[in-house]
């Protein structure tokens, strides 16, 4: 059946990601494609080259036969911004209009050029806390486009911090405990940092840095192509010998914007927000299958830090979750 198939779908500047997932109570993962993105199509989540893209999707829609009704798609945009809100205890059909009214006092007309979302996480007498999301009317208006030119129906649009907390919450770690987490999803221009308390983002950051900037040491150091020094990467180095010292050191000098943008996220929580700090880290994205990796960062934070895997009941191969959690999450349903 066609009904309970929802294609997710992640499109990078580097590549485009598809993870067809089969919903339910236990959802699982039927199949994943990941296919490179048209060159300059895509900058900062913003379609530059709308029938380039259109063609790769139904291109690949059609020669692999693909069969899902509806697709689902998580967009990442340093334009997309995600913050913690904090009313007056209000009746819900006030809650809209008063956050507008809140984001109106720091970005004016907000609620004309963009869409706005939210969650209320908590209640207490006196406040209600939640989240609130909100990105330009111009980006989101151009995936529906695509979507309507490559010949799919576009069921839902979310975006990466919705989209990995979903999947975390799915497939890696049951919200079960108020601890606070961190995800970082390593890209190949721009990576992102999210925290989650009890399975839910309470703080999301953008930031230039990832992948591309490892593979520009590796290719200069041992006299490689840009694109086998990626392919390398990909494949964990498996081809190249490379000393536990050099990759320690690639990963230093390459993750250097990673590890400032960790440790202000890290001081901000540790001093503005959780008594206790983040008690682990998670790492996600096609940079995160680096040699030494979780080990630096264990070491250098002096926190837990892993690559996002799936519990054993799941269905879903680890790589795959690792390496798409925006798309997978995207078409994961709302509790």
């Amino acid at each position: 059946m066609l009904s309970d198939k929802i294609l997710g779908m992640d499109i990078g500047t580097k590549n485009m990601k598809f993870v067809l997932v089969k919903s339910g109570k236990r959802a699982e993962i039927a199949d994943s494609i990941v296919v490179p993105t048209p060159e300059k199509s895509v900058f900062e989540g913003q379609i530059r080259d709308m029938e380039a893209l259109a063609s790769t999707i139904k291109g690949l829609v059609s020669e692999k036969k693909i069969k899902a009704k509806n697709m689902a798609l998580s967009i990442n945009s340093p334009y997309v911004v995600v913050r913690e809100v904090k009313l007056p205890v209000l009746k819900t059909s006030e809650i809209a209009a008063a956050i507008e009214f809140e984001l109106s006092q720091s970005f004016p007309g907000v609620g004309q050029t963009h869409s706005i979302s939210y969650r209320i996480y908590k209640k207490t007498p006196d406040s209600m806390l939640g989240i609130v999301c909100f990105c330009p009317n111009k980006i989101i208006e151009s995936y529906e486009e695509l979507a309507e030119k490559a010949g799919v129906n576009l069921k839902y649009i979310d975006v990466h911090a919705n989209s990995v907390a979903k999947a975390y919450n799915k497939f890696v770690k049951a919200a079960e405990s108020d601890e606070p987490v961190m995800i970082i999803d390593i890209g190949h221009l721009s990576s992102q940092i999210y925290v989650l308390i009890g399975g839910k983002v309470v703080l999301s950051r953008n930031f230039s840095g990832g992948g591309a900037s490892v593979d520009n040491l590796v290719s200069d150091h041992l006299k490689i192509s840009r694109e086998e020094a990626e392919a390398q990467r990909i494949k964990n180095y498996s081809d190249l010998s490379i000393e536990p010292d050099a990759m320690e050191a690639y990963i230093r000098l390459g993750y250097a914007a990673v590890e400032e943008q960790i440790r202000q996220t890290l001081d901000f929580c540790n001093y503005n927000k959780f008594k206790d700090g983040v008690k682990g880290i998670y790492l996600s994205g096609g940079g995160c299958h680096i040699p030494g990796l979780e080990k630096y960062f264990t070491e250098t934070f002096r926190i837990p830090s892993v690559i996002a895997r799936p519990m054993n009941r799941s269905k879903v191969f680890p790589d795959v979750l690792a390496d798409m959690m925006p798309a997978i999450g995207s078409a994961l349903r709302e509790d």
